[in-house]
């Protein structure tokens, strides 16, 4: 799973290059996956080619961080951002609910400047059924609507 093969040569290819340090209890882990065929630098402190860790990467294709009460994983391959495994849904893109609240906003606006038009209508009329007043409310609310947009960036998950 934590390990690559690395090319060295047209004729040598070393299996089993670990991502990550062996041992050790760490509370924080990181691993960074490298894009298959990408340039990655590996070194041993015993120099040892079996014993090899890789270094640094050119290219990632995930990076992994993991801890006690935090996991994010970055997918450079699929475009996306998972933390504590999305557990939560995904983020809200601002833009989109401030659109929403404006829309909304202005829904409230144009009842409230319906109404009393409607009122009046009703007032107005021989009988109070309020058959005026409801032809003035429609009246003054057609086409007004509040428009919802996904607010969910699915990209981004928490």
């Amino acid at each position: 799973g934590d390990t690559c093969t690395v090319k060295v040569s047209d004729t040598l290819n070393v299996p089993g290059i670990r991502l990550r340090p062996a041992g050790g209890a760490v509370e924080t882990k990181l691993l960074v996956t490298p894009r298959t065929g990408s340039l990655v630098l590996v070194g041993s402190q015993s120099g040892d080619l079996r014993e090899c860790n890789v270094i640094a990467v050119e290219e990632p294709e995930k990076i992994e961080i993991t801890g006690e009460n935090l996991s994010l994983l970055i997918d450079m391959a699929a475009g996306r951002i998972t933390v504590n495994n999305g557990e939560l849904g995904g983020m809200v893109k601002i833009r989109e609910l401030n659109d929403n609240l404006k829309s909304i906003a202005d829904y409230v606006k144009a009842i409230n400047s319906a109404l009393p038009s409607a009122f009046n209508a009703v007032l107005a009329g021989t009988a109070a059924n309020g058959a005026l007043g409801a032809q003035s409310y429609n009246s003054a609310m057609a086409g007004k609507t509040v428009v919802i947009k996904d607010m969910e960036d699915k990209n981004i998950t928490h």
